[in-house]
């Protein structure tokens, strides 16, 4: 028998094993570079079932072990079972099964992976590395029961990503080796069906004017059967280096790239040395969504960012001095004020740079002493690059 696959066993007694390895012999027939099954192929629990080259099947396969392929893997007939097919080739490995269902799909290979017609994954797809390329004509799906592991920078879901199913459900997307993952965080509606994508270079959309767009991804939502009603979302996407958790971020969503697109509501996020998290709070209604910035809703739109509250002894250094973000402002006649609640000055700056680079830590210009906590009015006066002159009051909040 000349061919390149191998049997490992894990539990499975001797003499069982004898016979499946005799059985398995008389069911494949090898060429230098595939195994191809033409009558009956039967893979039982605690069994790795390692072929070195392509696997094609003509018969039936009975999976309950582990088929794990560094080849192309074709089925045109039946295959069926609870196990494992791993694709953990480090060349370019195609996908086809029929339209017949894999319990567990591994993906644990450098190569890229293609997916060819429908793959359903009925129990968990684990993605560790390889990229899995799935085309506009061909569809990877995920039933409700299913589960995702892994997902990263090497391992994701390069095209559309099919999810059937309420409540929580991870896609993880990417497009031409960048991966921005999105976390459905609670989807509600009638039996649905939802698919996600990533694309690049956003065509110009109608956007609320004072906020600008990330232009160089969008996310589209297709509702593929059933009813879709909301979700809010999380979004896998790598804030810029001068963003702080002062920043506005919104995510803004449309029908299509023809609509009118409204910010859909509250957002934060969670910094990470990988990944940043984008976070809305309120849900996802439409089809296309997009990242930007804006100011506050009680701020000046468009103009410039300016925080209002610091805490000396905040975890994050960000978060213990107030300062002024955006590049819409100039030097000139730049005043910023600071008052305590009897009407005594206790801070002042004309500086703009020392605004923007350090900002003001809460601490009296008299004594160089912290303030106690509470409420300070402040008025900052300044111009914008177009000439006009801005005023603005408030009150900045110290937290000890």
């Amino acid at each position: 028998m000349k061919g390149f696959f191998k049997l490992y066993c894990h539990g499975v007694p001797m003499l069982k094993l004898a016979m499946l390895i005799a059985t398995t012999f008389s069911l494949l027939q090898a060429s230098s570079q595939s195994l191809t099954n033409q009558t009956n192929l039967y893979v039982p629990i605690g069994l790795e079932l390692h072929i070195d080259g392509d696997f094609a099947n003509e018969g039936f396969v009975e999976n309950l072990g582990n088929m794990l392929v560094t080849g192309n893997w074709k089925n045109s007939n039946v295959y069926q079972g609870s196990g494992i097919v791993t694709l953990n080739g480090d060349l370019r490995q195609g996908i086809f099964n029929n339209k017949n269902p894999v319990a567990h799909l591994v993906i644990n290979g450098l190569g890229i992976k293609d997916v060819t017609d429908l793959l359903p994954v009925t129990n968990r797809l684990d993605l560790f590395r390889g990229i899995v390329n799935v085309a506009d004509a061909d569809t990877l799906f995920l039933p409700s029961s299913a589960t995702v592991g892994g997902g990263s920078l090497v391992s994701h879901v390069n095209g559309a990503f099919t999810y059937a199913g309420a409540g929580y459900k991870f896609f993880p997307i990417g497009k031409n080796g960048n991966y921005n993952p999105v976390e459905m965080l609670n989807i509600t509606g009638i039996n649905p069906v939802t698919e996600l994508e990533v694309f690049e270079d956003l065509p110009a959309i109608k956007s609320p004017p004072e906020i600008t767009l990330y232009s160089k991804i969008y996310w589209q939502r297709k509702s593929i059967r059933g009813t879709y009603t909301e979700s809010p979302l999380a979004i896998g996407f790598q804030v810029p280096d001068n963003f702080t958790n002062r920043h506005v971020l919104e995510i803004v969503e449309g029908s299509d790239l023809n609509d009118e697109f409204t910010a859909i509501g509250r957002v934060s996020v969670t910094y990470d040395n990988v990944l940043d998290k984008v976070v809305s709070d309120d849900g996802l209604k439409k089809n296309i969504f997009v990242i930007g910035e804006s100011t506050p809703r009680d701020g000046i739109a468009g103009k410039f960012y300016f925080s209002t509250s610091l805490s000396p002894r905040a975890a994050d250094p960000d978060n213990q001095a107030v300062k002024i973000f955006g590049d819409q402002l100039v030097a000139e006649g730049f005043r910023f004020l600071v008052y305590n609640r009897w009407g005594l000055l206790v801070y002042e700056n004309a500086s703009l740079e020392s605004m923007i680079l350090t900002g003001w830590d809460g601490k009296n210009k008299s004594n160089g002493e912290y303030l106690p906590s509470g409420a300070y009015p402040y008025l900052l006066r300044a111009m914008t690059k177009n000439g006009e002159v801005l005023e603005r009051k408030g009150m900045i909040s110290i937290i000890n």
